[in-house]
């Protein structure tokens, strides 16, 4: 294990200052160990050092007492994968967890305990629990032992996001105690929502959560005070909470999420673009902030039921590896800043100032270390602006943008990087790789006079004591590329696109072309394009750009539709503590209730939570919803009355009333709400109370309408497809389920998700796949000869890309 330590400016891993460059990624919405693998790949690929993990106990825990860490939920071979990529890994344990998952990552059954008070806090006031701290122990006791003795664990979080009105030390103390107690000696961290210095006495590390954009109708750049706690970082938090240890963000924003009746993730990609990430990553670190989590940096999927009522099926979160493991334009930028903070060392800087340099608004900080001054520029504003760095070099900062750029600097070859306009990329002992989508300038110094080959399109000017002023006469493309040679040296200035498809494949090997990248075995590209291998050196090697075939994919048809009746046999007697789903051990998913009663009813008055339908005797009066994205109250705006039709009902016979219910997820638990429950809250027939009444049992798919489809896939190996279910269909509510996988939630009122993706492991990309659409629409009723309802519907695979091999 690396001897871990830290001073105020970063950690220090073996005697070595380190800059941690985390990315997250939820393992448990990644619904097979291959995709763990695949994207653990993948932020490696992009300069990610590190890999934050949260683990959610409901995951592992469906009934108490029982834990499951196999297949799926096999932490040690997520760990162990970890590990064999070389990446460190920031834990999170929890108990809870937050991640926008049911209950925060609470386990259903917890909450139904009558003793236990959540996180020992009610209404943010502290209330110790015993009964509660019993339990967590049990967690810990099975979670811990897969944490502990990990060389590469950098170090444990505490808790998640808590807080308490007189921030009571007592549960996260108790916390840290049973942690130590494990024999896990990693420094501990806690990540303060608020940026109020909570529980930083107590934890090793203090770090904030900060998310700056959150709404998307209103454009983000125009507000002047958008990054205003990062903007505060050092003068409030480093002088007040972390004057001998670094300045942390447990989650930088690198994305957002997307739920049920809120902005589609097209919405949030357009709202944020790259311009976000770029500025809020360099803005932490003009504030000389050293340890960084984007949150988070690989999407994932709401299958099953893992999300809160905040999320719908997809969880992309914006995130720069898309949910199905696609590069975005997030993380071209992201791993263009990661390339840069592996290659020139900010983690030991402070504060400073250059006196020579003019006034300018896009001038936000400048940083000393040892070596060299780092000059940080922000434009948040829609117009470039321009200062002269030198009468040599003029800066210009473009509209929305951010850059770090080095003065003074020694460089690995002996030279000194005096002066620069752009943010460098690379640096060897014998190659300087630098971007050029502007007008690119740079002024070295060398111990010994220098001479460059001449090259068309870059001038040489020659200065006294062996300095030497280096221009690009004009911007390159998108797609070139130019290098000027000097002795033992060259500079490669890249266009734009291929800045962006730069790719570190080795400590001494690049590639230059590609979509993603992995290794020169193992890279992909959407569209035929120039491609090169770039060695330490400066040596570039043109690799062989690969056809790119038309994917053909399977008509899906031959559809098998059945039709479920009402079911009428089957249900257990509701529990005495409530008709809700929660206290009748249905956690998640949909439940059927039945009540019975005799004679004529006039009104029905019902509160259930979220989606429901009422039938009588066998006919739906009525589907509907009663849904609140944040945390809902009980109150009569949430009961609906209805009167119960005469014709409809029975004289003599029993009449039965039938309820579905479906739950889209408890709420998160971050203002104590995760025991709102689900299901049916009150129901009462002419004024008289009948909820706890009747019968329930799972809805699984009785009285619906589903359609089953086979379909075979033969990927070829040197293709990566990632697969998506299109939906454009009249009905109200559809859930997909693939190879036994519920892998999606179809809502057509909101609106929000009409593609699914369908996760690698769960389809069988060389073999017989089976696809199932339960169909929850109940008005108008669908029959297995109209199972689509009425009206236009599609179904269909649709590749989200196609990406071939590209040849080694």
């Amino acid at each position: 294990m690396p001897l871990i330590s830290f001073d105020r400016h970063s950690l220090i891993l073996d005697a070595t200052p380190t800059l941690i460059r985390s990315g997250a990624m939820h393992y448990f919405r990644l619904p097979h160990p291959d995709l763990w693998w695949d994207r653990l790949k993948k932020l490696k690929a992009a300069g990610y050092n590190t890999v934050d993990l949260y683990f959610s106990w409901d995951f592992h825990s469906k009934s108490p007492g029982e834990y499951d860490f196999t297949g799926v939920r096999d932490v040690k071979r997520l760990l162990d994968m970890v590990q064999d990529l070389g990446l460190y890994w920031i834990g999170r344990p929890g108990p809870y967890i937050n991640a926008e998952t049911t209950r925060g990552g609470l386990p259903g059954w917890l909450i139904t305990q009558p003793d236990v008070i959540l996180r020992n806090r009610i209404d943010g006031e502290y209330h110790a629990s015993p009964q509660y701290m019993a339990f967590v122990a049990e967690w810990f006791n099975h979670i811990l032992p897969f944490l502990k003795g990990r060389d590469n664990l950098l170090m444990i979080q505490v808790e998640n996001e808590y807080s308490t009105l007189e921030m009571e030390p007592d549960y996260m103390q108790a916390l840290i105690d049973i942690i130590r107690n494990h024999g896990i000696h990693s420094p501990t961290m806690h990540n303060d929502f608020y940026a109020a210095g909570l529980y930083a006495d107590l934890v090793d590390i203090y770090a904030v959560d900060n998310y700056s954009v959150t709404a998307f109708d209103w454009n983000w750049r125009t507000f002047p005070d958008v990054f205003s706690v990062i903007d505060h970082l050092e003068a409030n938090i480093r002088e007040e909470f972390c004057p001998n240890r670094p300045l942390m963000m447990a989650e930088l924003q690198a994305g957002w999420f997307a739920g049920w009746k809120s902005a589609s993730y097209a919405k949030i990609k357009q709202a944020l673009g790259r311009d976000h990430i770029a500025m809020v990553t360099r803005s932490f670190l003009g504030q000389g902030g050293t340890i960084f989590n984007h949150y988070k940096a690989i999407g994932g999927t709401n299958w099953d039921d893992i999300g809160a009522t905040d999320a719908y099926t997809s969880y992309d979160f914006a995130a720069p590896i898309s949910e199905e493991g696609l590069p975005t334009e997030r993380l071209y930028e992201a791993k263009r800043i990661n390339l840069f903070l592996s290659h020139f060392d900010i983690t030991q800087t402070e504060p400073a100032s250059l006196d020579f340099l003019p006034s300018s608004k896009t001038l936000y900080k400048i940083r000393r270390s040892s070596e060299a001054y780092w000059i940080f520029t922000r434009n948040l504003s829609p117009e470039p602006v321009t200062f002269q760095l030198s009468p040599h070099v003029s800066v210009e900062t473009p509209p929305y943008h951010a850059a770090i750029l080095p003065y003074h600097l020694p460089l690995n070859n002996g030279w000194v990087l005096e002066e620069i306009n752009v943010e460098p990329l690379i640096q060897t002992t014998r190659l300087l790789v630098l971007p050029a989508e502007g007008q690119t300038t740079l002024l070295i110094q060398s111990p010994q006079p220098l001479t460059f080959e001449p090259t068309p399109g870059i001038q040489v000017t020659t200065l006294p004591e062996n300095r030497y002023w280096i221009q690009l006469e004009k911007p390159l493309g998108d797609t070139q590329l130019l290098f000027l040679d000097g002795p033992q040296t060259r500079i490669l200035f890249l266009g734009q696109d291929l800045v962006d498809r730069l790719w570190q494949t080795s400590s001494t090997t690049y590639l230059i072309g590609p979509d993603m990248a992995i290794s020169p075995e193992e890279a992909y590209l959407s569209s035929p394009r120039n491609c090169w291998l770039l060695s330490h050196t400066g040596e570039l090697t043109p690799l062989v750009s690969p056809e790119i075939a038309p994917l053909k994919l399977p008509v899906l048809k031959d559809w098998q539709w059945v039709s479920e009746p009402l079911p009428q046999e089957g249900f257990q007697p509701l529990s005495p503590k409530g008709a809700d789903m929660d206290a009748n051990g249905l956690y998640g998913g949909a439940a059927w209730y039945q009540y019975e009663y005799t004679g004529h009813k006039e009104v029905l008055a019902l509160h259930a939570q979220h989606i429901w339908a009422v039938f009588l005797n066998g006919h739906c009066l009525i589907s509907d919803h009663t849904f609140h994205v944040h945390p809902e109250t009980t109150g009569p705006e949430d009961v609906v009355t209805l009167q119960l039709p005469t014709d409809l009902q029975n004289s003599t016979q029993p009449n039965h009333l039938t309820i579905f219910v479906e739950s889209l997820g408890h709420h998160k638990g971050f203002h104590d709400d995760t025991r709102d429950p689900r299901g049916i809250l009150s129901l009462a027939l002419d004024g008289e109370e009948i909820a706890r009444q009747g019968g329930i049992q799972p809805a699984l798919a009785k009285g619906m309408v589903h359609g089953t489809t086979l379909f075979d896939l033969d990927m070829p190996d040197t293709v990566k497809a990632p697969m998506g279910l299109s939906l454009e269909m009249p009905i109200e509510r559809v859930n997909i389920t693939l190879n036994g996988v519920l892998i999606g939630k179809y809502w057509r009122s909101c609106n929000n998700q009409t593609l699914f993706y369908l996760p690698e492991g769960v389809l069988n990309l060389q073999g017989t796949n089976r696809l199932t659409l339960t169909c929850m629409n109940f008005l108008p009723p669908l029959t297995v000869e109209n199972p689509l309802g009425n009206g236009y519907s599609k179904v269909e695979l649709v590749p989200f890309a196609v990406l071939s091999k590209l040849s080694p």
